[in-house]
């Protein structure tokens, strides 16, 4: 990769590296794109999204009971067995793999970790496994990690089609992460927005 490669490379990795390094994972108030959310979820799993059922982070932040979020999110098709997440590893793993061989994958895996998802993780933690379950917050960290991971290896490893399935996807995620696919409606899925 040239230079600019590179910078435009750490440019598109920059919000995570901001949230890791306050320490809050803060989804944005502000009303979020749901066509390019859409669009998002369809590039990086080339499955239609049609319909975003959103969740609001906030609103599942003020219900006093883990019931209460549950029947929410319930009502909304929540489910874990089909994330974003999912999709990308049974698309990109093997390309990755191959690209890089499995010492260097797992060296990216360690560098990339130890620059900023072990301060990440924790920060998504406390802002979503009370609102959303451990569950289904675990499903949502899934689809922050493998997008951003699947990225960077895609892009270092000389795959910059495969990479650019990811752009759309890694440009959302600081404001809406999806969830899951609705389990009543395979061209639906649940967002959680701020």
């Amino acid at each position: 990769m040239d230079g600019m490669a590179v910078e435009r490379l750490l440019s598109r990795l920059e919000p995570f590296f901001a949230i890791a390094d306050r320490g809050e994972y803060r989804l944005t108030g502000t009303p979020v794109d749901v066509n390019a959310v859409a669009h998002a979820i369809a590039i990086a799993t080339a499955s239609p999204a049609r319909t975003i059922r959103a969740a609001s982070a906030a609103s599942l932040r003020s219900m006093p009971t883990h019931g209460g979020r549950a029947r929410v999110l319930g009502s909304l098709g929540a489910n874990i067995r089909h994330g974003v997440w999912i999709d990308i590893v049974k698309r990109d793993v093997d390309a990755l793999r191959a690209a890089l061989g499995d010492d260097r994958k797992t060296a990216l895996w360690s560098a990339y970790a130890g620059s900023h998802v072990w301060r990440l993780r924790p920060a998504f933690d406390a802002a979503f496994t009370r609102i959303l379950g451990y569950d289904l917050a675990l499903h949502a960290w899934n689809t922050v990690e493998e997008t951003a991971f699947s990225h960077l290896g895609l892009s270092l490893a000389g795959e910059p089609d495969r990479a650019a399935r990811l752009e759309p996807l890694l440009a959302v995620l600081p404001a809406a992460i999806p969830l899951c696919r609705a389990r009543d409606d395979a061209g639906a899925w649940l967002v959680l927005t701020g």
